[in-house]
């Protein structure tokens, strides 16, 4: 069994740019993924909460069916995880629990980028302060922006999966 890799979906359109390089990764490096939704303020979804309302709507949970039904389709290992809101130190504890070596995040858009690398700033700080040396290490990939043809190929590919699916049932 290969490395162990952490996707962490943000709600940004580059989610599934990052959906298919974890995935992708994950496939060649033989590799188990933790597919991650978060719900950091300052972009990770929390728009979409309100005052009263603590769990994900809906969107969140169709990210982990397509991520899910594409990682199927490649015959990758996923499995799927909320983490609770401005929780770095959550974060940082699920990757060190599960020997996570690659972290693979969509790139945000320019508005959000320094709110992205201040987060990720404090989980390397975090990571860093384990005692586990082998934490320190961890790869943070961001994911390019992906080509129209990818996009529809993925896309294409998930349909046909959902179809295969419901005339089987």
């Amino acid at each position: 069994m290969g490395p162990n890799i952490v996707l962490i979906l943000n709600g940004f359109h580059s989610d599934l740019s990052a959906s298919i390089s974890a995935v992708q990764l994950a496939g060649r490096a033989e590799g188990r993924l933790y597919v991650i939704r978060t719900q950091f303020v300052g972009g990770w979804r929390s728009a979409e909460r309100t005052a009263d309302d603590k769990s994900p709507k809906d969107e969140s949970l169709n990210d982990f069916v397509f991520v899910a039904e594409f990682a199927e389709l490649e015959g990758v290992q996923a499995s799927c995880h909320l983490v609770d809101e401005d929780s770095i130190e959550q974060l940082a504890d699920f990757i060190i629990s599960n020997s996570i070596t690659w972290l693979v995040i969509g790139t945000w858009p320019d508005k959000q980028r320094a709110k992205q690398n201040e987060l990720l700033g404090e989980l390397q700080k975090k990571l860093q302060a384990a005692p586990n040396r082998f934490q320190k290490d961890l790869q943070i990939i961001k994911a390019p922006t992906l080509q129209d043809k990818d996009v529809n190929r993925v896309m294409s590919q998930s349909r046909l999966l959902k179809k295969i699916s419901t005339q089987k049932k």
